[in-house]
C-alpha cells in the first residue's frame, strides 16, 4: 500500500484492522470520529526510582487518538519549524482550545512517499508502536491526523533539547549525572522490552530533556526503527546508527533486546568520557574515504575491543568501568537485562554520591596547582590596584 492511494484505503483505517494482540475500539467525539487504542499498558509497571516515576497516584495521560479525515490545522496553530528530515518536517504548535499548550507535530507529506513502500511500512509501524506506549520517560503520541495529502503525528513536546547538545556544551558528565540519566533510560527501556519491543536506534540524539532545568528528566524519542522482537529475523534489514550498533546486529546474527543494552553501554561511555568507545581515524587525516572509515568503525565494533584511556578515565570509578564492560559484553547473552543493570552497584552508589565528586576528580594535581597560582596572582593584582587607588600602605 502507498499512502497517496487514500481513495482505496487510508493509513488509519488500515491500522484499525490491527493484529490480534492489540485491542481497538471506535469512539465518537464532538470534534470527529476516531479510533482509540484501549489496551495501552499502565505506567504502574515502571521500575524506575526517579521522582517522575515514583510519584504515587500519577494521572495517566490520554490514550493516543487516531483521527482519519480530520485536519490538524483545525485544532492546532502551527508555529516555527523544529526540525526537518527526508520525508517529514517537525513543527512547534499550540492547541487552539488550550492556550499555552504546546506540542511537536511531525508532518509527513504523502507525495514524498509515493513509490516508497518501505518508508510507508516504517511509518505505519512507528504509529502502531507509539500508540501503545505510555511511560514518563517516553515521548507520548497524543494523536494522529490523516489528511488528504499528509499524515500529522501530534507528540508531547520536550523543551530541553537533546542530551547530545548539552554534552557538547559540558564536554562530559559527572558519574552522578550520568547515573541519573542511565537509570531513567533503563527504566523506559525495561518498559519497552516488557512489551516485546526493541528500540534499535538508541543514541544521544534520540534522548531529550523534558525542560531546560539542570535536573530535568529525560525522554526517549524516535521509534521509526523500532520493532516487535518476534517480527525480527535473519531477513530483517540492518538498521541503527553505526557507532551505537551491537556486534551481533552488524554481523546480522541475531537482534534481541540485548542490542539495546549494548547501546546503553555506549551511551554511558560517551557521557563519562565525552567521546565514543570506537573511534577510527578521521578520513581527512588518514587519507581513507568515508566509506572505508565507516567500515573500519564497524570492524572495531564487531571485535568488541575498546579502551578506558588513562587521560580521561583515571578518575572514573572502577564500578562505572565495570558497568560499561558488562553492558558492552561481546556476547549478547552475557549482557544484563534492564532490571539487572539497574541493580548494578555503580547505579546504586552513584546516586548518593555528591554531585561535585566527579567534577573535582577531573582536576589533575598540575591543574590544581595552576589554578591556585592563578587565583593568587589575580588576588595580588586586585590588592595592588586597590592600594594604588586609595593610596593604602600594606605592611
Amino acid at each position: 500500500m502507498i499512502l497517496s492511494r487514500v481513495s482505496s484505503q487510508s493509513l488509519l483505517s488500515k491500522l484499525d484492522r490491527s493484529s490480534d494482540d492489540e485491542s481497538y475500539s471506535t469512539t465518537t467525539d464532538s470534534a470527529a470520529s476516531f479510533i482509540r487504542i484501549s489496551a495501552a499498558p499502565s505506567r504502574s509497571d515502571s521500575q524506575c526510582s526517579c521522582l517522575s516515576c515514583s510519584v504515587p497516584g500519577e494521572v495517566k495521560r490520554r490514550e493516543s487518538r487516531l483521527n482519519p479525515g480530520v485536519r490538524a490545522n483545525d485544532y492546532y496553530r502551527f508555529d516555527e519549524i523544529l526540525g526537518e528530515g527526508t520525508y517529514s518536517v517537525v513543527y512547534l504548535a499550540e492547541s487552539r482550545s488550550e492556550k499555552e499548550h504546546w506540542v511537536a507535530i511531525k508532518v509527513i507529506e504523502k507525495t514524498s512517499l509515493s513509490g516508497q513502500e518501505d518508508m510507508t511500512w516504517l511509518i505505519e509501524r512507528e504509529i502502531r508502536i507509539m500508540t501503545i506506549l505510555d511511560h514518563p520517560h517516553i515521548i507520548h503520541l497524543n494523536e494522529v491526523f490523516e489528511e488528504t495529502d499528509s499524515i500529522c503525528l501530534v507528540m508531547e513536546l520536550a523543551k530541553g533539547g537533546e542530551i547530545f547538545d548539552r554534552l557538547i556544551e559540558h564536554g562530559s558528565f559527572s558519574e552522578r549525572e550520568t547515573a541519573a540519566l542511565i537509570v531513567q533510560l533503563l527504566c523506559a527501556l525495561n518498559y519497552l522490552h516488557d512489551l516485546g519491543i526493541v528500540h534499535r536506534d538508541l543514541k544521544l540524539e534520540n534522548l531529550l530533556y523534558y525542560d531546560d532545568t539542570e535536573d530535568s528528566k529525560i525522554m526517549m524519542a524516535d521509534f521509526g526503527l523500532s520493532e516487535w522482537v518476534w517480527e525480527i529475523n535473519e531477513n530483517s534489514p540492518l538498521c541503527g546508527t553505526p557507532g551505537y550498533m551491537a556486534p551481533e546486529v552488524i554481523d546480522k546474527n541475531i537482534v534481541t533486546p540485548a542490542a539495546d543494552i549494548w547501546s546503553v553501554g555506549v551511551i554511558t561511555y560517551v557521557l563519562l568520557a565525552g567521546y565514543p568507545p570506537f573511534c577510527p581515524q578521521n578520513g581527512q587525516d588518514s587519507g581513507i574515504s568515508e566509506a572505508e572509515e565507516e567500515s573500519a568503525l564497524l570492524d572495531a565494533i564487531v571485535k568488541g575491543k575498546f579502551d578506558f584511556h588513562s587521560h580521561t578515565w583515571e578518575h572514573v570509578s572502577d564500578e562505572a568501568k565495570d558497568f560499561v564492560r558488562r553492558l558492552m559484553s561481546l556476547k549478547h547473552n552475557d549482557r544484563p537485562s534492564c532490571l539487572e543493570a539497574l541493580e548494578h552497584p555503580w547505579l546504586q552508589n552513584a546516586q548518593v554520591r555528591p554531585m561535585s565528586d566527579s567534577h573535582y576528580k577531573k582536576w589533575s594535581p598540575r591543574k590544581v596547582v595552576g589554578f591556585s597560582f592563578s587565583v593568587a596572582v589575580i588576588s595580588m593584582s586586585y590588592v595592588a590596584l586597590i592600594s594604588y587607588f586609595f593610596q593604602l600602605t600594606i605592611y
